[in-house]
Protein backbone atom coordinates (compact mmCIF):
# COMPACT_ATOMS: atom_id res chain seq x y z
CA UNK A 1 0.00 0.00 0.00
CA UNK A 2 1.01 3.56 -0.93
CA UNK A 3 2.85 5.45 2.21
CA UNK A 4 0.67 8.48 3.14
CA UNK A 5 0.47 10.99 5.91
CA UNK A 6 -2.18 10.73 8.15
CA UNK A 7 -3.92 13.95 9.93
CA UNK A 8 -5.86 12.51 12.45
CA UNK A 9 -8.08 13.80 15.34
CA UNK A 10 -7.87 11.61 18.60
CA UNK A 11 -11.00 13.69 20.41
CA UNK A 12 -10.73 15.47 23.68
CA UNK A 13 -11.09 14.09 27.28
CA UNK A 14 -10.96 10.75 27.99
CA UNK A 15 -9.09 8.29 26.42
CA UNK A 16 -11.81 6.11 24.44
CA UNK A 17 -12.78 9.08 23.03
CA UNK A 18 -10.67 8.02 20.30
CA UNK A 19 -11.84 6.78 16.83
CA UNK A 20 -10.31 3.49 15.83
CA UNK A 21 -9.47 4.45 12.88
CA UNK A 22 -7.15 6.53 14.19
CA UNK A 23 -6.09 4.13 16.91
CA UNK A 24 -4.85 1.55 14.39
CA UNK A 25 -3.13 4.58 12.53
CA UNK A 26 -1.05 5.31 15.48
CA UNK A 27 -0.75 1.42 16.18
CA UNK A 28 0.84 0.80 12.55
CA UNK A 29 2.84 3.89 12.22
CA UNK A 30 6.72 4.99 13.08
CA UNK A 31 6.44 8.43 13.97
CA UNK A 32 3.65 10.64 15.91
CA UNK A 33 3.63 14.53 15.68
CA UNK A 34 1.17 15.73 18.63
CA UNK A 35 -0.35 18.58 19.84
CA UNK A 36 -0.56 19.91 23.44
CA UNK A 37 -4.04 19.57 24.42
CA UNK A 38 -4.98 15.88 23.41
CA UNK A 39 -4.75 13.02 26.46
CA UNK A 40 -1.28 12.42 27.03
CA UNK A 41 -2.58 8.87 28.73
CA UNK A 42 -3.31 8.11 24.68
CA UNK A 43 0.68 9.22 23.74
CA UNK A 44 2.02 7.52 27.06
CA UNK A 45 0.89 3.77 25.64
CA UNK A 46 3.23 4.76 22.41
CA UNK A 47 6.75 5.81 24.48
CA UNK A 48 9.62 3.93 23.69
CA UNK A 49 7.50 2.33 20.59
CA UNK A 50 7.10 5.19 18.20
CA UNK A 51 9.44 8.11 17.41
CA UNK A 52 7.26 11.25 19.53
CA UNK A 53 7.99 14.32 18.82
CA UNK A 54 5.79 17.49 20.77
CA UNK A 55 4.93 20.58 18.58
CA UNK A 56 2.24 22.08 20.90
CA UNK A 57 1.11 25.52 20.67
CA UNK A 58 0.42 27.69 23.91
CA UNK A 59 -1.12 31.19 24.18
CA UNK A 60 2.38 33.58 23.29
CA UNK A 61 4.64 30.28 23.57
CA UNK A 62 4.90 28.17 20.42
CA UNK A 63 7.24 25.19 20.26
CA UNK A 64 7.38 25.68 16.70
CA UNK A 65 5.80 27.61 13.82
CA UNK A 66 3.03 26.54 11.82
CA UNK A 67 5.34 26.92 9.14
CA UNK A 68 8.29 24.92 10.83
CA UNK A 69 5.80 22.02 11.58
CA UNK A 70 4.43 21.74 8.10
CA UNK A 71 7.82 21.26 7.31
CA UNK A 72 8.79 18.96 10.22
CA UNK A 73 5.79 16.89 8.58
CA UNK A 74 7.14 16.68 5.34
CA UNK A 75 10.86 15.93 6.03
CA UNK A 76 9.64 12.84 8.21
CA UNK A 77 7.44 11.34 5.32
CA UNK A 78 10.61 11.90 3.02
CA UNK A 79 12.67 9.87 5.85
CA UNK A 80 11.05 6.92 4.79
CA UNK A 81 8.74 6.92 8.07
CA UNK A 82 4.82 6.08 8.25
CA UNK A 83 3.52 9.65 9.94
CA UNK A 84 0.53 10.13 12.00
CA UNK A 85 0.16 14.11 12.58
CA UNK A 86 -2.18 13.77 15.62
CA UNK A 87 -4.12 16.96 16.62
CA UNK A 88 -6.98 16.77 19.66
CA UNK A 89 -10.35 17.66 18.92
CA UNK A 90 -10.70 17.04 15.38
CA UNK A 91 -8.15 18.38 12.29
CA UNK A 92 -10.57 20.53 10.44
CA UNK A 93 -12.22 22.06 13.71
CA UNK A 94 -10.13 25.21 14.28
CA UNK A 95 -6.76 22.81 14.56
CA UNK A 96 -4.86 23.48 11.23
CA UNK A 97 -5.36 20.52 10.01
CA UNK A 98 -6.46 22.06 6.21
CA UNK A 99 -3.52 24.17 5.84
CA UNK A 100 -1.07 21.25 6.75
CA UNK A 101 -3.01 19.29 4.06
CA UNK A 102 -2.47 21.97 1.67
CA UNK A 103 1.00 21.87 2.50
CA UNK A 104 1.40 18.32 2.00
CA UNK A 105 -0.74 18.53 -1.44
CA UNK A 106 1.46 21.43 -2.73
CA UNK A 107 4.49 19.14 -1.37
CA UNK A 108 3.50 16.07 -3.65
CA UNK A 109 3.05 13.96 -0.45
CA UNK A 110 -0.01 11.90 -0.22
CA UNK A 111 -2.02 12.06 2.90
CA UNK A 112 -5.60 11.14 4.28
CA UNK A 113 -7.19 13.09 7.26
CA UNK A 114 -8.99 10.90 9.80
CA UNK A 115 -11.84 12.89 11.50
CA UNK A 116 -11.63 13.19 15.67
CA UNK A 117 -14.53 14.50 17.81
CA UNK A 118 -14.28 17.79 18.45
CA UNK A 119 -14.34 19.68 21.45
CA UNK A 120 -17.57 21.75 20.92
CA UNK A 121 -19.19 17.86 20.54
CA UNK A 122 -17.71 16.13 23.62
CA UNK A 123 -17.12 19.32 25.84
CA UNK A 124 -20.90 20.27 25.91
CA UNK A 125 -22.24 16.64 26.13
CA UNK A 126 -19.97 16.36 29.53
CA UNK A 127 -21.38 19.60 30.58
CA UNK A 128 -25.02 18.12 30.11
CA UNK A 129 -26.09 21.00 27.10
CA UNK A 130 -27.35 19.47 24.24
CA UNK A 131 -26.27 21.47 20.77
CA UNK A 132 -29.71 21.58 19.56
CA UNK A 133 -33.07 20.21 21.21
CA UNK A 134 -36.19 19.95 19.33
CA UNK A 135 -38.58 23.04 19.44
CA UNK A 136 -36.15 24.80 21.16
CA UNK A 137 -33.29 24.74 19.52
CA UNK A 138 -32.45 23.76 15.75
CA UNK A 139 -29.25 25.13 14.97
CA UNK A 140 -25.43 25.16 16.71
CA UNK A 141 -22.53 27.62 15.28
CA UNK A 142 -18.92 27.14 16.40
CA UNK A 143 -17.39 30.42 16.27
CA UNK A 144 -12.65 31.39 16.94
CA UNK A 145 -13.18 33.87 19.77
CA UNK A 146 -9.38 34.15 19.01
CA UNK A 147 -8.38 35.91 15.87
CA UNK A 148 -5.01 37.17 14.55
CA UNK A 149 -2.93 40.02 16.40
CA UNK A 150 -4.03 43.47 14.39
CA UNK A 151 -7.58 41.93 13.40
CA UNK A 152 -10.52 44.33 14.55
CA UNK A 153 -13.29 41.90 14.79
CA UNK A 154 -17.18 42.32 15.80
CA UNK A 155 -19.20 39.72 17.30
CA UNK A 156 -22.72 41.54 16.56
CA UNK A 157 -23.60 39.52 14.04
CA UNK A 158 -24.00 36.04 16.20
CA UNK A 159 -26.62 38.03 18.64
CA UNK A 160 -29.23 37.53 15.48
CA UNK A 161 -28.48 33.72 15.53
CA UNK A 162 -31.15 31.28 17.05
CA UNK A 163 -29.29 28.24 17.91
CA UNK A 164 -26.34 27.39 20.42
CA UNK A 165 -23.51 29.97 19.88
CA UNK A 166 -20.02 28.06 21.05
CA UNK A 167 -16.73 30.02 21.03
CA UNK A 168 -13.28 28.06 21.08
CA UNK A 169 -10.31 29.82 22.23
CA UNK A 170 -12.52 32.90 23.43
CA UNK A 171 -11.60 33.38 27.14
CA UNK A 172 -8.83 36.10 27.03
CA UNK A 173 -11.29 37.84 24.63
CA UNK A 174 -14.92 37.30 26.67
CA UNK A 175 -15.64 40.62 27.48
CA UNK A 176 -15.19 41.73 23.94
CA UNK A 177 -17.55 38.79 22.69
CA UNK A 178 -20.46 39.87 25.79
CA UNK A 179 -20.35 43.24 25.03
CA UNK A 180 -20.65 42.69 21.12
CA UNK A 181 -23.66 40.41 21.72
CA UNK A 182 -25.33 42.94 23.68
CA UNK A 183 -24.63 45.12 21.81
CA UNK A 184 -25.91 43.20 18.86
CA UNK A 185 -29.38 42.50 20.16
CA UNK A 186 -29.06 39.38 22.36
CA UNK A 187 -31.50 38.92 25.10
CA UNK A 188 -30.14 39.59 27.90
CA UNK A 189 -31.74 36.66 29.90
CA UNK A 190 -29.63 34.38 27.71
CA UNK A 191 -27.82 31.38 29.15
CA UNK A 192 -24.43 31.96 29.56
CA UNK A 193 -21.90 28.93 30.14
CA UNK A 194 -17.63 28.67 30.59
CA UNK A 195 -16.48 25.13 30.70
CA UNK A 196 -12.67 24.73 31.87
CA UNK A 197 -11.17 21.16 31.06
CA UNK A 198 -14.31 20.18 29.38
CA UNK A 199 -14.68 16.16 28.99
CA UNK A 200 -12.15 15.72 31.50
CA UNK A 201 -12.86 14.55 35.02
CA UNK A 202 -11.44 17.91 36.55
CA UNK A 203 -14.39 19.91 34.51
CA UNK A 204 -15.51 22.98 35.87
CA UNK A 205 -18.50 24.64 34.62
CA UNK A 206 -19.71 28.21 35.42
CA UNK A 207 -23.05 29.30 34.30
CA UNK A 208 -25.22 32.46 34.61
CA UNK A 209 -26.90 35.18 32.61
CA UNK A 210 -25.04 36.49 29.77
CA UNK A 211 -25.96 40.21 31.19
CA UNK A 212 -24.27 39.13 34.63
CA UNK A 213 -21.41 37.14 33.47
CA UNK A 214 -19.02 39.86 33.33
CA UNK A 215 -19.43 41.06 36.72
CA UNK A 216 -19.95 37.48 38.13
CA UNK A 217 -16.82 35.95 36.96
CA UNK A 218 -14.65 38.88 38.67
CA UNK A 219 -11.72 37.20 40.55
CA UNK A 220 -12.65 33.25 39.00
CA UNK A 221 -10.39 31.97 37.60
CA UNK A 222 -10.86 29.50 34.36
CA UNK A 223 -8.08 27.45 33.38
CA UNK A 224 -7.44 26.59 29.55
CA UNK A 225 -8.78 25.32 27.53
CA UNK A 226 -11.98 26.93 28.35
CA UNK A 227 -14.92 26.93 26.00
CA UNK A 228 -17.55 29.70 26.02
CA UNK A 229 -21.55 28.38 25.01
CA UNK A 230 -24.67 30.77 24.74
CA UNK A 231 -27.87 29.30 24.14
CA UNK A 232 -31.11 28.17 25.83
CA UNK A 233 -30.05 24.37 25.92
CA UNK A 234 -27.86 25.23 28.79
CA UNK A 235 -30.57 25.41 30.88
CA UNK A 236 -31.03 21.59 30.65
CA UNK A 237 -27.64 20.50 31.98
CA UNK A 238 -28.68 20.26 35.67
CA UNK A 239 -30.74 17.07 34.39
CA UNK A 240 -28.33 15.89 31.67
CA UNK A 241 -25.05 16.05 33.37
CA UNK A 242 -24.45 12.84 34.22
CA UNK A 243 -20.94 13.48 33.67
CA UNK A 244 -20.36 15.30 37.10
CA UNK A 245 -22.84 12.77 38.83
CA UNK A 246 -20.17 9.76 38.19
CA UNK A 247 -19.41 8.46 41.96
CA UNK A 248 -15.72 9.84 41.83
CA UNK A 249 -16.24 13.11 39.82
CA UNK A 250 -12.97 15.14 40.59
CA UNK A 251 -12.13 13.03 43.48
CA UNK A 252 -7.97 12.44 43.63
CA UNK A 253 -7.41 8.83 44.35
CA UNK A 254 -3.59 8.07 44.75
CA UNK A 255 -2.61 4.08 43.46
CA UNK A 256 0.56 2.40 44.92
CA UNK A 257 1.08 -0.22 42.41
CA UNK A 258 2.91 -0.36 39.49
CA UNK A 259 2.06 1.66 36.35
CA UNK A 260 1.82 -1.59 34.63
CA UNK A 261 -0.21 -3.64 37.35
CA UNK A 262 -2.62 -0.62 37.63
CA UNK A 263 -3.58 0.18 34.02
CA UNK A 264 -7.29 -1.87 34.26
CA UNK A 265 -7.53 -0.37 37.77
CA UNK A 266 -6.54 2.65 36.37
CA UNK A 267 -9.40 3.11 33.51
CA UNK A 268 -11.78 1.51 35.98
CA UNK A 269 -11.46 4.36 38.66
CA UNK A 270 -11.11 7.29 35.69
CA UNK A 271 -14.55 5.62 34.62
CA UNK A 272 -15.91 6.62 38.07
CA UNK A 273 -14.91 10.08 37.55
CA UNK A 274 -11.75 9.82 39.32
CA UNK A 275 -8.42 11.89 39.07
CA UNK A 276 -5.97 9.27 39.36
CA UNK A 277 -2.21 10.07 41.13
CA UNK A 278 -0.06 6.87 40.21
CA UNK A 279 2.92 6.97 42.86
CA UNK A 280 4.31 3.13 42.45
CA UNK A 281 5.78 2.28 46.31
CA UNK A 282 8.09 -0.51 44.74
CA UNK A 283 9.29 -2.29 41.98
CA UNK A 284 9.72 -5.76 40.82
CA UNK A 285 13.09 -7.09 40.79
CA UNK A 286 13.42 -10.89 39.66
CA UNK A 287 16.18 -12.86 41.48
CA UNK A 288 17.77 -16.13 41.49
CA UNK A 289 16.53 -16.96 38.41
CA UNK A 290 19.62 -19.27 37.34
CA UNK A 291 18.26 -21.21 40.63
CA UNK A 292 15.23 -21.21 39.18
CA UNK A 293 15.84 -22.43 35.84
CA UNK A 294 17.88 -25.20 37.39
CA UNK A 295 14.45 -26.19 40.10
CA UNK A 296 12.61 -26.10 36.59
CA UNK A 297 14.66 -28.51 34.54
CA UNK A 298 14.58 -30.57 37.76
CA UNK A 299 10.81 -29.96 38.25
CA UNK A 300 9.52 -33.12 39.76
CA UNK A 301 6.70 -31.32 42.74
CA UNK A 302 3.06 -32.80 43.66
CA UNK A 303 1.76 -28.79 44.36
CA UNK A 304 3.15 -25.97 43.12
CA UNK A 305 2.07 -22.78 45.15
CA UNK A 306 1.53 -19.08 44.01
CA UNK A 307 1.28 -16.59 46.22
CA UNK A 308 1.15 -13.42 43.85
CA UNK A 309 0.54 -12.20 40.19
CA UNK A 310 4.71 -11.54 40.07
CA UNK A 311 5.23 -14.74 41.32
CA UNK A 312 3.30 -16.74 38.29
CA UNK A 313 4.32 -14.49 35.67
CA UNK A 314 8.35 -14.92 36.68
CA UNK A 315 7.56 -18.68 36.63
CA UNK A 316 6.38 -19.02 33.79
CA UNK A 317 8.27 -16.91 31.62
CA UNK A 318 11.65 -18.62 32.99
CA UNK A 319 9.80 -21.53 32.32
CA UNK A 320 8.73 -20.91 28.73
CA UNK A 321 12.34 -19.62 27.59
CA UNK A 322 13.32 -23.58 27.37
CA UNK A 323 9.82 -25.62 27.96
CA UNK A 324 6.43 -25.74 26.75
CA UNK A 325 3.89 -25.89 29.71
CA UNK A 326 3.76 -29.81 29.82
CA UNK A 327 7.14 -29.55 31.86
CA UNK A 328 5.19 -29.31 34.89
CA UNK A 329 3.30 -32.39 34.83
CA UNK A 330 0.62 -33.34 36.94
CA UNK A 331 1.60 -30.90 39.79
CA UNK A 332 -1.55 -29.64 41.68
CA UNK A 333 -1.63 -25.57 41.56
CA UNK A 334 -2.66 -23.75 44.60
CA UNK A 335 -3.11 -19.93 43.91
CA UNK A 336 -3.36 -17.16 46.74
CA UNK A 337 -6.29 -14.85 45.91
CA UNK A 338 -8.68 -14.43 42.29
CA UNK A 339 -6.48 -12.18 40.49
CA UNK A 340 -3.77 -14.67 40.84
CA UNK A 341 -5.40 -17.59 40.11
CA UNK A 342 -7.01 -15.69 36.98
CA UNK A 343 -3.08 -15.13 35.67
CA UNK A 344 -2.51 -19.14 36.28
CA UNK A 345 -5.42 -19.55 34.02
CA UNK A 346 -4.45 -17.19 31.08
CA UNK A 347 -1.55 -20.22 30.50
CA UNK A 348 -4.78 -22.90 30.43
CA UNK A 349 -3.80 -24.52 33.83
CA UNK A 350 -6.10 -25.58 35.94
CA UNK A 351 -5.86 -24.25 39.44
CA UNK A 352 -6.65 -26.87 42.53
CA UNK A 353 -6.66 -24.96 45.38
CA UNK A 354 -7.19 -21.39 45.78
CA UNK A 355 -8.15 -18.61 48.51
CA UNK A 356 -10.74 -16.27 47.09
CA UNK A 357 -10.22 -14.13 50.24
CA UNK A 358 -6.90 -13.24 49.12
CA UNK A 359 -5.52 -14.76 52.61
CA UNK A 360 -2.56 -17.23 52.65
CA UNK A 361 -3.70 -18.62 55.62
CA UNK A 362 -7.08 -19.56 54.01
CA UNK A 363 -5.57 -21.44 51.59
CA UNK A 364 -2.93 -23.50 53.52
CA UNK A 365 -6.05 -24.55 55.80
CA UNK A 366 -7.15 -26.17 52.54
CA UNK A 367 -4.27 -27.80 51.71
CA UNK A 368 -3.07 -28.86 55.52
CA UNK A 369 -6.03 -31.37 55.58
CA UNK A 370 -5.33 -33.19 52.94
CA UNK A 371 -1.15 -32.70 52.43
CA UNK A 372 1.07 -35.46 53.64
CA UNK A 373 4.37 -34.34 55.42
CA UNK A 374 6.22 -36.37 52.23
CA UNK A 375 4.38 -34.09 49.27
CA UNK A 376 7.05 -32.47 47.40
CA UNK A 377 5.92 -28.94 47.34
CA UNK A 378 7.59 -25.79 45.65
CA UNK A 379 7.07 -22.28 46.64
CA UNK A 380 8.04 -19.38 44.46
CA UNK A 381 8.10 -16.34 46.33
CA UNK A 382 8.88 -12.38 46.85
CA UNK A 383 11.13 -11.32 49.31
CA UNK A 384 8.54 -10.41 51.27
CA UNK A 385 6.79 -13.33 51.90
CA UNK A 386 6.12 -13.66 55.41
CA UNK A 387 8.57 -16.36 57.33
CA UNK A 388 5.99 -17.88 59.73
CA UNK A 389 4.03 -18.85 56.65
CA UNK A 390 6.99 -20.73 55.12
CA UNK A 391 7.74 -22.38 58.49
CA UNK A 392 4.32 -23.61 58.27
CA UNK A 393 4.61 -25.35 55.28
CA UNK A 394 7.66 -27.03 56.19
CA UNK A 395 6.19 -28.39 59.30
CA UNK A 396 3.72 -29.91 57.38
CA UNK A 397 5.30 -31.16 53.89
CA UNK A 398 8.53 -31.61 52.08
CA UNK A 399 9.30 -28.05 50.88
CA UNK A 400 11.17 -26.22 48.47
CA UNK A 401 10.99 -22.85 48.73
CA UNK A 402 12.86 -20.13 46.34
CA UNK A 403 12.82 -16.27 46.51
CA UNK A 404 12.42 -15.50 42.65
CA UNK A 405 12.09 -11.10 43.40
CA UNK A 406 12.23 -8.92 45.14
CA UNK A 407 9.78 -6.03 46.53
CA UNK A 408 12.30 -2.59 45.96
CA UNK A 409 11.24 0.73 47.53
CA UNK A 410 10.80 3.46 44.85
CA UNK A 411 12.30 6.41 46.74
CA UNK A 412 11.69 8.99 44.09
CA UNK A 413 8.51 11.29 45.14
CA UNK A 414 5.32 11.55 42.48
CA UNK A 415 4.18 15.58 42.64
CA UNK A 416 0.88 15.71 43.85
CA UNK A 417 -1.81 18.01 42.40
CA UNK A 418 -3.60 18.85 45.25
CA UNK A 419 -5.06 16.60 48.20
CA UNK A 420 -5.70 12.69 48.24
CA UNK A 421 -9.30 12.43 48.51
CA UNK A 422 -9.17 8.49 48.63
CA UNK A 423 -6.04 6.02 48.48
CA UNK A 424 -6.05 2.35 47.98
CA UNK A 425 -3.52 0.04 49.55
CA UNK A 426 -3.10 -3.41 48.03
CA UNK A 427 -0.54 -4.59 50.02
CA UNK A 428 1.31 -4.66 53.22
CA UNK A 429 4.42 -3.29 51.93
CA UNK A 430 2.91 -0.45 50.02
CA UNK A 431 1.45 0.82 53.18
CA UNK A 432 4.80 0.27 54.80
CA UNK A 433 6.93 2.20 51.55
CA UNK A 434 4.09 4.48 50.50
CA UNK A 435 4.29 6.08 54.47
CA UNK A 436 8.37 5.93 54.44
CA UNK A 437 9.22 8.06 51.38
CA UNK A 438 5.90 10.35 51.56
CA UNK A 439 5.10 10.73 55.93
CA UNK A 440 2.05 9.59 57.15
CA UNK A 441 0.73 13.05 57.22
CA UNK A 442 0.21 12.62 52.83
CA UNK A 443 -2.98 11.28 53.91
CA UNK A 444 -4.90 13.66 55.78
CA UNK A 445 -8.12 13.63 55.43
CA UNK A 446 -8.15 10.69 52.60
CA UNK A 447 -10.74 7.71 53.01
CA UNK A 448 -8.36 5.03 53.36
CA UNK A 449 -9.05 1.82 51.69
CA UNK A 450 -7.59 -1.78 51.89
CA UNK A 451 -7.62 -4.93 49.59
CA UNK A 452 -7.80 -7.16 52.96
CA UNK A 453 -7.48 -8.24 56.59
CA UNK A 454 -3.15 -7.75 56.68
CA UNK A 455 -3.30 -4.75 54.68
CA UNK A 456 -5.75 -3.22 56.62
CA UNK A 457 -3.56 -4.23 59.99
CA UNK A 458 -0.59 -2.98 58.58
CA UNK A 459 -2.51 0.47 58.42
CA UNK A 460 -3.59 0.31 61.95
CA UNK A 461 -0.25 -0.66 62.72
CA UNK A 462 1.08 2.89 61.01
CA UNK A 463 -1.52 4.63 63.01
CA UNK A 464 -4.19 5.06 60.31
CA UNK A 465 -7.79 4.45 61.61
CA UNK A 466 -11.16 4.59 59.66
CA UNK A 467 -10.20 1.98 56.85
CA UNK A 468 -12.63 1.17 54.64
CA UNK A 469 -12.09 -2.92 53.11
CA UNK A 470 -13.05 -4.98 50.70
CA UNK A 471 -15.24 -7.85 51.06
CA UNK A 472 -12.89 -10.43 49.46
CA UNK A 473 -9.12 -9.25 48.30
CA UNK A 474 -9.29 -8.20 44.82
CA UNK A 475 -9.42 -5.34 43.00
CA UNK A 476 -12.76 -5.96 41.70
CA UNK A 477 -14.21 -6.02 44.94
CA UNK A 478 -12.44 -3.21 46.05
CA UNK A 479 -13.93 -1.10 43.41
CA UNK A 480 -17.35 -2.39 44.23
CA UNK A 481 -16.55 -1.04 47.92
CA UNK A 482 -15.40 2.33 46.64
CA UNK A 483 -18.37 2.67 44.29
CA UNK A 484 -20.94 1.86 46.62
CA UNK A 485 -19.88 3.67 49.53
CA UNK A 486 -19.30 6.69 47.10
CA UNK A 487 -23.28 6.24 45.57
CA UNK A 488 -24.49 6.13 49.30
CA UNK A 489 -22.26 9.26 50.03
CA UNK A 490 -24.43 11.03 47.64
CA UNK A 491 -27.55 9.45 48.49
Amino acid sequence: MKRKVIIAGCGIGEKDNISLKVYKALKECDTIIYDRLLNPDIIDEFRGKKELIYVGKKSSHHTLSQDEINKLIGEKFKEGKKVVRLKGGDPYVFARGSEEALYLKENGIAFEVYPGLSAGSVVLNAAGIPQTHRNLVTSVTYITGHREKNKEVSFKEYAKLKGTLVFYMGLNNIEKIVNDLLAGGIDKDTNIAIISNGGYNNQKVFKTKINRVLFDIKNKEFLSPTLIVVGKTIGLSDDLNYFERRPLFNKNVLITRSFKDSLILSERLKNLGANVINAPTFTIEPINLDILEKDIDNFSYDYLIFTSVNSVRIFFETLLKKYDIRKIGNVKIAAIGSKCKEVIEKYNLKVSFYSREGVAEKLYEKLFSIMRKEDRVYLPHSSLTRAYIIKKMKEKSNLRELTIYDNKIVREKVKFRGKIDLALFMSSSSVNNFIEVYGKEALDGAKIFSIGNITTQTLKNKGIGEILQADIASSESLLERIEEYYEDEKN
